[in-house]
């Protein structure tokens, strides 16, 4: 056991940053993805923090993340037997840890905070394995092991926070009434030379931070650590349980998020009774141990005695306070939101048995409405519609692994169409194996303290019918827009800036959805899609008329357009061209029936849609579709794409763009990548082949001298195609683009041959 006393709990600062890079290597070699939330320089300007408890593996991390932010040095407090071995001790001592026993440990502590030294606290005091938090009123309990019942969270951060600003509110008292015997009686708690061009500690209000662990996902699969637990040792089915798990969060490639939540003011928490009496307490010349002597007065016991009651009910408050911020900060993803919905159909519904597709539904249109709630945490994953869109193919991964996981665990069956929960899922586990034997139980505990997320769930499952018939269509358009204004800030740095200061575009980029509740507007949707290298701006004067005339308009954004030119060049043409099932999603929910309307290469993306099998597109418009271009020969692509290559080699030259001319400027890029133009015309070329499969009602534009699409485009489409209604509708001008101004006639034309549509 080594003497513990002031000066060799000192921390080693070097010491200190070689274990921060040990751990830097070990992590990265762990393959966790740790990611730190914090705002304003929490780090810095705080004092304490306190953190949820999970695994044995989070207990060091936040040491480690401090210390390589900004060479900030933690204290931790650690049971005293650690300290029992010298060499073992005294590096726990170096490197911030202090015996929970340390008889000082209150003023030491407090005088680390005025130095500086941050403190880390797990106040749930043992790792909290089944996450359930929270008893049947409420409040805040977390298991004990050891007496095999609930108990309340440790109030020991609170205390040693309270402490600390009541020596800071004493020794400011004494400097401001210039009491040299006081200021000398409370200087213990603070440095020996507080620095003149930083605000000193007294006058600074001490600040506790809760702060959040969520790990994600959570796994039970085989791993090095587990195999290791059952094969070496004396067979612990513990230390198995905890390497099952343990093992998959460090080796698994794991997400460990760290939210550092708004620091609390402590100051704040006094009262004028508090206030009053630590008045009574400097008075008495009370030191800032607070203990009360034998010899003492009765009225110094009394104000001692006051305090002590007061800190205690402060304390309790104060971590009440903290755990509720704390549990109510986990970064909500996928597995949470469908462990909420089953336990809520089969507790509450009491439906052991869904449609696989309803409840995807379910999970689709809860995590839309939690993005709706700005104090709510979300996981990227939630927040991306690229990443959560796949739920409704059932190709989600995080949904196939919590499935997966349930399955494996004998807790849910899954045939091709039913998902059927087990009894075994209301069953009640031993504290350390319910990890393993019910996981979504254990991930349902941990977002139980969310009240708003249970009231999300509830309100989604009691009105399912009402969200799938309404809410869905305002949903996929949603997630169009959120695509796009996420690919915008994407491509809106500093490194796009080469292109992007040469673009002439002025119009947002944005899809559109103009909605008719009128009978003529719930029957039929028209989905437009504009040119190359355009946007849906380009469509919206010809959707604003005809929604004027009662129809449903969705004016889709071809992913790539709209944004960069560098978009359109890191954009696969193939996504590009499947960005539009958004729109055929948004009106087939909507409507009975689709007319799909195409301008320029819109037009041979329209024709391309009218050769698939689709029972609810009635009719296709074709307005001066791009199948015959003038100057759009192989010999000429086929030397842009060479000369693509060959620009790749020249060392500091990026992708090569062409200067494109055009009629709107206004909503065309003006830069265009030469790959794009390959895969254009590679993708023209194959529609033209297709073209005969197109049978339903067609309607072919095209102006009469179009500079850009050759007359023959027109009459090759209207000849190949074998619909038996079409017609060729020729306007008389020598422009391109007569879709983004009000041409009169053409849009007649179009609205006249959808009204003829049965």
């Amino acid at each position: 056991m080594i003497e513990l006393t002031e000066k060799n709990l000192r921390i080693d600062k070097n010491t200190y940053l070689r274990t921060a890079k040990v751990l830097d290597f070990i992590i990265k070699f762990l393959t966790v993805n740790i990611r730190l939330h914090e705002e304003n320089n929490i780090i810095e300007k705080s004092d304490i923090f306190l953190f949820n408890h999970f695994s044995r593996f989070e207990t060091f991390v936040p040491q480690y993340l401090f210390a390589n932010k900004a060479k900030i040095f933690c204290r931790t407090i650690a049971a005293a037997d650690f300290f029992d071995e010298g060499v073992f001790g005294n590096y726990l001592a170096n490197i911030g840890a202090v015996p929970h026993n340390y008889s000082d440990i209150i003023n030491f502590l407090a005088k680390e905070i005025n130095r500086g030294i941050k403190i880390i606290v797990f106040p749930e005091g043992a790792m909290i394995k089944d996450k359930s938090v929270m008893d049947k009123f409420g409040r805040f309990f977390v298991y004990s092991r050891e007496k095999r019942s609930k108990r309340r969270p440790h109030t020991g951060a609170a205390v040693i926070a309270l402490r600390v600003e009541s020596c800071r509110f004493l020794y400011h008292l004494a400097l401001k009434k210039n009491d040299k015997d006081r200021i000398e009686l409370y200087s213990r708690c603070f440095p020996e030379n507080e620095k003149s061009g930083d605000t000193p500690a007294h006058m600074r209000s001490t600040q506790i931070v809760p702060a959040t662990i969520t790990f994600y996902p959570l796994r039970i699969s085989e791993n090095f650590l587990k195999f290791m637990a059952e094969h070496i040792g004396n067979k612990d089915q513990r230390l198995i349980e905890e390497m099952a798990i343990e093992g998959n969060l460090i080796t698994k490639n794991t997400d460990m998020d760290i939210h550092l939540s708004a620091p609390i003011n402590v100051r704040k928490k006094f009262t004028f009774i508090d206030k009053a009496i630590l008045k009574g307490l400097y008075l008495l010349k009370i030191g800032p141990c607070f203990d009360a002597s034998q010899n003492s007065s009765l009225i110094t016991k009394f104000f001692i005695a006051s305090y002590g009651a007061r800190i205690r009910l402060l304390a309790k408050r104060l971590t009440d306070k903290c755990m509720k911020i704390i549990y109510s900060h986990v970064t909500i993803n996928l597995p949470h939101i469908a462990s909420q919905v089953v336990f809520y159909l089969i507790l509450e519904k009491k439906l052991f048995h869904i449609e696989k597709k309803k409840f995807i539904t379910m999970l689709f249109c809860v995590i839309k409405e939690i993005q709706k709630e700005n104090n709510l945490i979300l996981h990227p994953h939630l927040l991306d519609p690229e990443q959560y869109a796949s739920l409704l193919q059932g190709e989600n991964e995080p949904l196939n692994q919590f499935l997966l996981m349930a399955q494996e665990e004998g807790i849910l069956s899954i045939t091709e169409d039913t998902l059927s929960f087990s009894q075994k899922l209301l069953e009640k586990f031993e504290f350390d194996t319910i990890r393993v034997k019910n996981t979504p139980k254990v991930i349902c505990n941990e977002v139980k303290p969310i009240k708003q997320l249970g009231k999300i769930v509830a309100r989604v499952i009691n009105n399912i019918t009402k969200y799938e018939k309404n809410r869905l269509p305002e949903y996929f358009f949603d997630d169009d827009l959120s695509t796009y204004y996420r690919d915008k800030e994407r491509f809106s740095g500093s490194d796009y800036e080469d292109i992007n200061q040469r673009e002439t575009k002025i119009h947002s980029g944005e899809p559109f959805f103009l909605k008719s509740n009128r009978s003529r507007g719930k029957k039929t949707g028209i989905l437009l899609i504009h040119g190359f290298p355009a946007s849906p701006k380009e469509m919206k004067p010809l959707g604003e008329f005809l929604h004027d005339h009662g129809y449903t308009v969705y004016g889709t954004r071809l992913k790539g357009y709209g944004t960069s030119p560098h978009d359109l060049d890191q954009t696969p043409w193939e996504k590009s061209i499947e960005s539009i099932e958004q729109g055929y999603k948004v009106l087939s929910l909507w409507c009975k029936d689709v007319v799909v309307v195409g301008f320029s290469v819109g037009a041979v993306i329209a024709l391309d849609l009218a050769s698939q099998s689709r029972n609810n597109t009635r009719g296709v418009v074709s307005i001066s579709a791009s199948v015959e271009v003038e100057g759009m020969d192989n010999l000429a692509l086929i030397f842009s794409a060479q000369m693509e290559k060959l620009v790749k080699l020249i060392p500091g030259v990026k992708s090569k763009f062409i200067e494109w001319d055009t009629e709107s400027p206004q909503v065309n890029y003006r830069s265009v990548p030469l790959p794009k133009l390959v895969d254009l015309k590679n993708y023209i070329e194959k529609v033209k082949k297709r073209l005969k499969a197109v049978s339903i009602p067609l309607l072919i534009v095209q102006a009469s001298h179009d500079p850009i699409i050759k007359r023959q485009s027109a009459e090759f489409i209207f000849e190949t195609v074998s619909s038996e209604k079409k017609n060729i509708f020729w306007y008389e001008s020598d422009k391109h683009n007569v879709v983004n101004e009000n041409c009169v006639a053409v849009y007649n034309n179009v609205l006249s041959f959808i009204k003829k549509l049965k």
